[in-house]
């Protein structure tokens, strides 16, 4: 019998998980990163401009990148996406909720539906990057549950399997029932005996771990994320102890024999 074929998606990597050495040595580190193999990264509008055309030496793209909130209110939200176009983007997201913002959630909905309408209108999509805090509270009300029924189609969603662990939820069963609306995976692995938590300054700095090395079902999420038509893969470690580059090769080996 013929051994089944490695998992035959572009890998890419978050730039997040280097960067505390990218500031260093950002030749050196991306030159790193196209060794392992990935193809791909995702970062920001200013990490593009600055870095456009080593990522380009590298033979590695930026289709994917995030902003905050500040950048995407009536102030600026134009200009936001107008610069993400003029960059060569495809892709614009919404890295992240922080307390403050998350005591006005309608304020953040509408401005996630007019910068997904701007950038429908640039031909660029527009996505939401979970964490945990999402899905504390009751079924219906959480603020997960609001994303996905007040906000347009046109927001996608950017699964980070490991917050969607931590906040209680089974990675491979959200992504079948989003289908296609999941433009993108985060994949790292949650150590064994991980508690469910919704504030994610609480979750233990052990508990994150490069793929493979946890008790993620990466199978499962990996044949869900077919079935939805997931785009884009990107390896992440918000903690690394030692070193971000062995840590990204670690999961990229993982990642790259599974079928």
């Amino acid at each position: 019998m013929l051994a089944a074929d490695p998992f035959p998606k572009v890998l890419g990597a978050q730039l997040y998980t280097v960067r505390n050495i990218l500031p260093k040595d950002p030749a050196g580190v991306l030159k790193a990163m196209a060794q392992i193999g990935y193809k791909e990264v995702e970062g920001s509008p200013e990490l593009l401009a600055q870095h456009g055309k080593l990522l380009a030496d590298n033979g590695l793209t930026m289709n994917c990148a995030m902003v905050g909130l500040p950048d995407l209110l009536p102030a600026k939200v134009e200009a936001t996406v107008s610069g993400a176009h003029k960059l060569g983007l495809k892709n614009i997201g919404l890295s992240y909720l922080n307390d403050k913002e998350r005591a006005d959630i309608p304020a953040a909905l509408a401005a996630m539906n007019k910068a997904a309408e701007l950038a429908s209108k640039a031909g660029m999509g527009f996505y939401y990057h979970n964490h945990c805090f999402e899905f504390g509270g009751a079924p219906g009300q959480r603020v997960w549950d609001r994303i996905i029924t007040e906000c347009s189609p046109k927001v996608m969603l950017e699964c980070d399997i490991f917050w969607l662990a931590i906040g209680g939820q089974d990675p491979a069963k959200v992504i079948a029932q989003l289908g296609k609306r999941v433009l993108s995976l985060h994949l790292k692995d949650v150590e064994k005996g991980t508690k469910v938590y919704y504030k994610e300054s609480e979750v233990p700095r052990t508990a994150f771990k490069e793929c493979g090395a946890g008790t993620m079902n990466f199978k499962a999420v990996l044949a869900a994320a077919k079935k939805a038509g997931v785009r884009h893969f990107f390896v992440e470690q918000d903690v690394v102890p030692g070193d971000p580059l062995a840590s990204i090769r670690q999961s990229y080996d993982y990642l790259r024999k599974l079928a």
